[in-house]
């Protein structure tokens, strides 16, 4: 079988694709950090020194808002990052905008459910039992790369896909949940998305 050398496979960490790679069914397989700035910066270095690639396909993880329609061990693909900061939202702070507040791409795993993202700079820790401005009533989950990924793709005109596990509710317990869950919901995803 001929590796796909047209397409980067990406995530944060290395455990989010380690499947992946050890299929050997891409040539490009990489992590690209934590962040939106670092997986930005990260993606940017890939794709200058790799030429051929013309689709990138993101994995991660993600919390999900407590008033959106999915629960924890969902998969789901995303279709739109938002870049919004809680703060700003509750009036806390003022958001400065570089560029678009969201940016749309492809959906096209339909074996996954739909969902809208959010990419924060920062991780929310606060409790919320519904959105905290009308910007934020159709997003459904929050994952920390997927902006500055989805940018990037943007300025190279490339295609994006992104398929995440839902695996903790956002909050203040979200962060011990996502410890616990991740390696094992990872591991779902990576393998649904292989036998798909």
């Amino acid at each position: 079988m001929e590796k796909d050398s047209s397409t980067l496979v990406c995530s944060a960490i290395d455990g989010e694709i380690d499947l992946i790679t050890n299929s050997k069914k891409f040539e490009y397989v990489k992590s690209l950090g934590i962040g939106n700035l670092e997986a930005a910066l990260s993606l940017q270095v890939v794709l200058s020194k790799n030429p051929s690639i013309q689709n990138v396909v993101f994995f991660g993880s993600c919390g999900v808002y407590p008033w959106a329609n999915h629960q924890t061990g969902d998969m789901v693909s995303a279709g739109r990052t938002y870049h919004l900061e809680l703060s700003a939202s509750l009036g806390q702070s003022k958001q400065i905008q570089n560029g678009k507040s969201f940016i749309d791409f492809e959906r096209p795993n339909l074996k996954f459910k739909p969902a809208l993202n959010n990419a924060p700079t920062t991780l929310t820790l606060k409790d919320l039992d519904s959105p905290p401005s009308k910007e934020w009533q159709e997003i459904d989950v929050e994952n920390l790369e997927l902006y500055g990924v989805a940018r990037v793709c943007e300025i190279f005109q490339l295609s994006l896909s992104a398929h995440m596990i839902i695996t903790n509710i956002v909050g203040s317990l979200g962060s011990a949940s996502w410890q616990k869950n991740w390696r094992n919901f990872s591991n779902h995803l990576q393998t649904a998305y292989l036998n798909s």
